[in-house]
């Protein structure tokens, strides 16, 4: 994932902007996800685990830098702290909610595969296995939709090299507000 994100941060981004760059990740990490759910209870982990997450890894870093980039991009340097924040602070929530949905539907589909079953040996990992599978097929709906949003809503190279030579603009019109400007006096 280290690597993933060095070589998108100085050798992809400023060559081809962010679409094409998010589209492709996108690309390799649904391909994980779906990769993972042809797991069974007799998978191996080189031959069955292994690939997928190399897949991820290199998907999931290309995403997250390309996504604190975007993020900040065309914002005023007085600014670039508070945007950086936000960017974060979307990634620490979307991981959040990411993972209760999938954890929320792992546990639904273990569930609904034990009550569904006659007991049996090997039918918890079955059922766990089972979870699993369901959650990455979820996991990889997920990542189709980041390659809709990499593919509508991203800028593009021309774009975003606009965005960061030109001018940055204020934030709002207009003179600082009388409170504004005497509690900047008194600190």
């Amino acid at each position: 994932m280290i690597f993933a994100a060095t070589i998108n941060q100085t050798r992809m981004l400023p060559r081809v902007g962010a679409r094409p760059v998010v589209f492709g990740a996108s690309v390799l990490g649904l391909a994980a996800m779906l990769l993972l759910t042809r797991l069974s209870p007799q998978a191996s982990y080189s031959a069955d685990v292994l690939p997928s997450l190399i897949l991820a890894g290199l998907g999931l870093g290309s995403v997250f830098s390309s996504a604190l980039c975007t993020g900040t991009l065309g914002v005023k340097p007085a600014h670039a702290g508070i945007a950086s924040a936000i960017v974060n602070m979307s990634q620490q929530v979307g991981g959040s909610v990411g993972t209760a949905v999938l954890s929320t539907v792992f546990a639904g589909a273990v569930t609904g595969y034990l009550s569904s079953h006659p007991a049996a040996p090997g039918l918890r990992t079955a059922a766990t296995v089972h979870g699993d599978t369901i959650a990455f097929y979820w996991a990889a709906g997920f990542f189709a939709v980041g390659l809709l949003v990499a593919a509508f809503v991203l800028p593009g190279r021309d774009r975003a090299r606009g965005l960061v030579d030109a001018e940055p603009q204020p934030l709002a019109p207009g003179p600082v507000a009388p409170a504004t400007a005497q509690a900047a006096e008194t600190s």
